[in-house]
């Protein structure tokens, strides 16, 4: 199964492929170089408005239309515009297709001085020159990913005008090789490089999770269990939804999902299965048997969390039980005013109390009664952690006594924790903050200790989601990978 990559991995693509069709108003059967399009530009531009100066251009491509030219000796045959009025917000955007002149727009844009903008005369060589000069000195090729062909797109940066054309490098990697339009000479070349993502054990990756953005970890609580999920990578757009497990210390083992997973619980009584969240379902894979059996469909399952003994649900109409006989409870039916904004996080104590939060609330349910407590910011993460329940949000950590009923303890989230780290051989409590840093929480008498803790480095292992500590308390560290522009190596 192929998907569009949606997570939370931030792929960024440069180049405009959005046309815009409407009445032509210059014909041409040719595909037109990046000057061709500017000067066919120009002349539209020029009778809107003739103090118009080019802000930025770039060849783009049309969704569900092959391209002839694709960039082959710098033609393209579709060029989105952009020119601007000095000292003004006014912009007047010209959009080219198959060489003509299709539609042009008056907009506001950035203001902009005569020198911010570029002038007919900075434009001394073309895109074939600038393809002939980028592939002199390093191996690119046509884009198959990214953008399709090679795209040229020109802007003013630190008073130069840049003409940067982008490609792919040989392992159909994002590449951009920037070149002064003035004097051609290149002053940038970079290539986009995806760094970590996996399973690692101290800085080295586990052999079976090349190409694995890890989502989530969960195992058995006797450790003979473990299970990872998330995406492998088909390239960078694409990907397959992908279970990784371990049974009783084997090998790994890749197992392809039939939709984007949300969780993975086991249950005590029935650890050679897992149960396996969906959006909408529940199904169940038996490791000894590699069969799948579909258990329930709800129309939105909101959250899902475990205490070993039973599985629970939020819906969008009720909370559900699932017990290690794959029975299930339908615990209480919801009113609309409380299912309004229940976030996607719930746990189950050791007694069976499901605690799950909206937007500002915390929800306790003990089988009879639903009770709340209002909470300062947003709830982001809540964990339940032997007699004690710990709530996270954007300003406040809360300690909840469960026996109590109360909460004996607050303090503000100075650290921009994020998430709760789920591992059950720690004694500590392992959050994440908002740059995916590790941290260690601990209570004293006079407020929480919060020390950062040492992992490796993220250009190696990537943004680090969640921690596996295995029965002889090895910390395994589980992340996605991160983008970053990398200096192209020029040709030998």
């Amino acid at each position: 199964m192929k998907k569009k990559i949606l997570f939370a991995v931030t792929l960024i693509i440069f180049i405009s492929i959005c046309i815009f069709f409407s009445k032509e108003l210059q014909f041409s059967k040719e595909g037109l170089t990046l000057l061709e399009a500017y000067q066919n530009g120009y002349r539209v531009a020029f009778t809107l408005n003739k103090d118009v100066m080019l802000y930025t251009m770039t060849s783009a491509d049309v969704e569900g239309q092959k391209e002839y030219y694709e960039g082959i000796k710098g033609i393209r045959n579709n060029w989105n515009i952009d020119f601007a009025v000095p000292d003004s917000s006014t912009h007047y955007i010209i959009q080219i297709k198959n060489g003509r002149v299709i539609k042009t727009s008056k907009t506001v844009g950035l203001k902009k001085t005569k020198n911010e903008l570029i002038d007919s005369q900075e434009l001394l060589i073309d895109s074939p020159k600038v393809l002939k000069l980028a592939k002199k000195s390093y191996s690119i090729k046509k884009g198959v990913v990214w953008a399709i062909g090679y795209h040229y797109t020109i802007h003013k940066m630190d008073n130069k005008t840049i003409i940067i054309i982008t490609a792919s490098d040989m392992e159909n990697r994002l590449t951009q090789i920037g070149i002064e339009a003035t004097r051609g000479n290149i002053i940038s070349a970079k290539h986009k490089l995806q760094l970590g993502g996996g399973l690692y054990f101290d800085d080295s990756l586990i052999n079976e999770m090349a190409d694995f953005e890890v989502m989530g970890i969960t195992q058995t609580r006797d450790f003979s269990m473990v299970a990872l999920w998330g995406v492998k990578l088909i390239n960078t757009i694409e990907y397959n939804p992908t279970i990784m497990y371990q049974y009783n210390g084997g090998g790994w083992n890749q197992l392809q999902a039939k939709d984007d997973i949300k969780n993975i619980i086991f249950l005590d009584e029935i650890r050679d299965k897992m149960l396996v969240i969906y959006n909408q379902k529940v199904e169940m894979f038996d490791l000894q048997t590699k069969i799948w059996t579909s258990l329930v469909t709800y129309d939105q399952i909101l959250a899902s969390g475990s205490n070993g003994k039973t599985a629970c649900l939020i819906t969008d109409k009720n909370i559900i039980s699932i017990d290690s006989k794959l029975k299930e409870d339908y615990l209480l039916n919801f009113t609309n005013d409380c299912l309004q904004k229940i976030e996607d996080m719930v746990d189950v104590g050791v007694d069976g109390t499901i605690y799950f939060g909206s937007t500002s609330k915390m929800y306790f349910f003990n089988g009879e009664e639903l009770n709340n407590i209002d909470l300062e910011g947003n709830l982001l993460d809540i964990k339940v952690k032997d007699n004690f329940l710990y709530i996270l949000t954007e300003k406040q950590i809360y300690t909840y006594d469960i026996n109590t009923g109360s909460i004996i303890f607050s303090s503000d989230n100075k650290n921009s924790l994020i998430t709760f780290i789920d591992n059950q051989s720690n004694d500590k409590i392992l959050c994440l903050d908002s740059n995916s840093y590790l941290l260690q929480v601990e209570i004293e008498e006079c407020g929480w200790k919060i020390t950062q803790l040492n992992t490796p480095d993220k250009d190696v292992i990537g943004n680090l989601t969640d921690i596996l500590i295995d029965k002889e308390g090895k910390w395994f560290y589980a992340t996605q990978s991160i983008s970053k522009w990398i200096e192209l190596s020029k040709k030998e």
